[in-house]
């Protein structure tokens, strides 16, 4: 709630327009996919995105959170990985916090958001990933769960970026990650899951040329279940101060 009120108290330095559709955007995005982890290091980064640059250390990461710097890959135009303020700031914000929430973009929605719609035609990215987390509600329990891969491999998130000046001119590049409907999986977990996108789609998604709205949004399917993978973790995950192997053991094998 502290955020939720940081949001709108920075809403009041932008335009009436502008106020109506961040309000609108941050609406729909109290309750979504807010945590992932990466556990990969430079050389198998390297191999699997065919990166070509590295701006941003690779290190295991169990537990990233919005707000933080993540890493993400662009075009621009050898391929490079660099590091981003995940929490997406239009670049007529007057204060970065309008960011803090704003960590997704619709997928049925983007290309029509007054926020979002320049970065999806132009500022697109992956955000290399693990596994991501959810938590299931049974009752008045939520219960955490990790999802991933079958192949426990590492996969990209379609993401979209910016590149915002605060009024003392220093500039941060922010980002959010896209979301869809649930597969089959993730239905009875959550009502959203990030768009993970096919292997093969990564490039076309990279690629600052491709402009063809319909055939972009063709790629922000949900991801095929029978190629992922979910269990229940502990709650030691629910800390984004918890950052240890602890977040990904399953509930049976954390309490032996």
């Amino acid at each position: 709630m502290a955020i939720q009120m940081t949001i709108f108290s920075s809403l009041k330095s932008t335009t009436k327009t502008q106020t109506f559709y961040l309000r609108r955007v941050v609406a729909t995005r109290l309750a979504v996919c807010g945590r992932f982890n990466f556990l990969s290091h430079k050389k198998a980064v390297e191999e699997r995105f065919g990166v070509k640059k590295f701006d941003f250390e690779i290190v295991p990461r169990y537990n990233i959170a919005p707000t933080q710097q993540i890493a993400a890959i662009l075009a621009d135009p050898e391929v490079q990985l660099v590091g981003m303020h995940w929490g997406f700031i239009p670049f007529w914000a007057k204060d970065k916090n309008i960011g803090n929430r704003m960590i997704n973009a619709r997928s049925e929605t983007v290309a029509e958001s007054k926020a979002f719609k320049h970065s999806f035609m132009k500022k697109r990215c992956l955000i290399p990933a693990t596994g991501f987390y959810e938590w299931r509600k049974i009752g008045k329990v939520k219960k955490p769960m990790h999802i991933r891969l079958e192949s426990r491999q590492p996969f990209a998130f379609a993401g979209i970026y910016n590149h915002w000046k605060s009024p003392s001119g220093n500039t941060l590049m922010s980002c959010a990650i896209l979301t869809t409907s649930p597969n089959e999986l993730l239905e009875p977990i959550h009502n959203r899951m990030p768009v993970v996108l096919q292997r093969k789609d990564e490039s076309m998604w990279l690629d600052p040329e491709n402009e063809d709205v319909e055939n972009l949004k063709r790629l922000l399917n949900p991801y095929a279940s029978e190629h992922m993978e979910a269990y229940e973790i502990s709650t030691y995950v629910n800390s984004t101060s918890n950052t240890g192997p602890m977040c990904t053991v399953p509930v049976e094998s954390a309490s032996l």
